[in-house]
């Protein structure tokens, strides 16, 4: 699904405004996204942006400090008014966007219902196939889960949380110190004894400040020679308001890039949208094979090969150069997957630069079918930027205090 139907679907499921940065991260660890992309979190923060500007007074979205988005649909946006969701519930993908608060909630709550079903089926069957290989197990064994979050059959045994669970959890003890913790001392506070939790512990610290500077954010964890301690608090309140207003104009220049590449990819040739749209497939993990003829006056017919799955699968391609007056349909999700045997590949995609209407979506999420991914106009351009295609970035070098170095001298 796009990016807004997965903010959609997070903040539904969360029932509490969050920072667009936290939105992209849920909707990544749930798998929900269609396309992930290099960069999710400014991608996510474009998208929300954009919606809240040329969104309506109906819009799904509103913003109600930067950075920080909730549903219209809410009696109080500032705090929600939704129940916060069962640690195993797991996420509901069904969202037909735009769509009354009144269908979208009933459609999510149908689906999410059968999806319930099915994961109490696969719980039981799992359940068994444990119980039969690990019937003398050590119930009390302790381990480090970093299981997806809303994955109903995670170990029950070890110590309860995700990867990002566990750095929300090593923030809030960090927030209570006084001075940096020792890696040992923050993995006994969270319940690891063992020397392999506390290196994966550590090892995830170091991932996730390595995650957060490719992403453009600064760490939210400082190593000290004595340990770790939350960055926001040895930071200035002068620098984080200044990163903050950088921040905002990040995002109004990528919503200004965005609609202004959008409009340049429907008056391009049909020879120079192709161009533009191999390039975009190859650099997200497609593998050229080659054009498929087809009777159709509507766009430009390729079977490609994902590589991102060893290249054993193949993906029949759309490439629509469609006016804005001219959405997808279900009738187009219906066309290609009956005609997936004449791309010889398994699952099929529809790229346009117009949009994609309700009932395409919910045509191209139906069960137990080939899945037909959807990229539309706003999304289309958010990937192009997110990749470099058909827009220059310039680099501005920002001088920050590196505690790290001066502890090491100390060392």
């Amino acid at each position: 699904m796009t990016f807004t139907e997965a903010a959609l679907v997070v903040l539904e499921r969360e029932g509490r405004p969050m920072h667009s940065r936290e939105i992209a991260q849920k909707a990544v660890d749930w798998g929900i996204l269609s396309h992930v992309g290099k960069t999710p979190v400014q991608t996510m923060s474009a998208r929300l942006s954009a919606a809240v500007t040329k969104g309506t007074a109906s819009g799904p979205f509103v913003r109600i400090r930067p950075g920080v988005f909730a549903l219209s649909t809410w009696k109080d946006p500032a705090s929600g008014n939704s129940p916060a969701p069962l640690k195993n519930d797991p996420p509901s993908t069904a969202v037909a966007a735009p769509a009354p608060s009144g269908e979208r909630n009933s459609a999510v709550d149908g689906v999410a219902a059968e999806l319930t079903q099915i994961k109490k089926k696969k719980r039981r069957r799992r359940k068994k196939r444990a119980d039969d290989q690990d019937g003398d197990s050590d119930a009390n064994a302790t381990s480090l889960s970093l299981n997806p979050p809303g994955n109903p059959y995670q170990d029950q045994t070890a110590p309860s949380g995700t990867g990002r669970d566990l750095l929300e959890r090593l923030g809030a003890i960090m927030k209570s110190a006084t001075r940096p913790m020792s890696i040992a001392a923050l993995a006994q506070k969270i319940g690891f004894t063992d020397e392999k939790s506390i290196a994966i512990l550590d090892a995830l610290l170091i991932s996730d400040g390595l995650d957060r500077e490719g992403n453009g954010l600064r760490p939210r964890f400082i190593a000290h020679r004595s340990g770790y301690a939350l960055a926001a608090r040895e930071i200035g309140a002068e620098i984080l308001a200044l990163e903050g207003q950088m921040a905002q104009a990040r995002e109004r220049m990528v919503s200004i890039a965005e609609r202004q590449v959008l409009r340049k990819l429907r008056s391009l040739s049909t020879r120079a949208f192709v161009k533009i749209g191999v390039a975009y497939l190859q650099r997200s993990g497609f593998d050229m094979v080659g054009p498929v003829h087809r009777d159709s006056s509507q766009g430009v017919h390729l079977c490609m090969r994902d590589r991102r799955y060893g290249g054993r699968f193949k993906t029949a391609v759309i490439l629509r150069r469609d006016p804005a007056d001219s959405p997808v349909s279900h009738r187009d999700v219906m066309d290609l997957r009956g005609a997936l045997h004449h791309y010889d590949a398994s699952s099929g995609m529809i790229i346009t630069t117009s949009s994609v209407d309700a009932k395409a979506r919910e045509e191209a999420r139906v069960p137990n079918l080939p899945p037909v991914a959807l990229m539309d106009g706003d999304m289309l351009s958010g990937e192009l930027i997110a990749f470099g295609i058909g827009v220059k970035t310039r680099t501005v070098e920002l001088p920050s205090f590196d505690e790290a170095f001066f502890s090491k001298l100390e060392a």
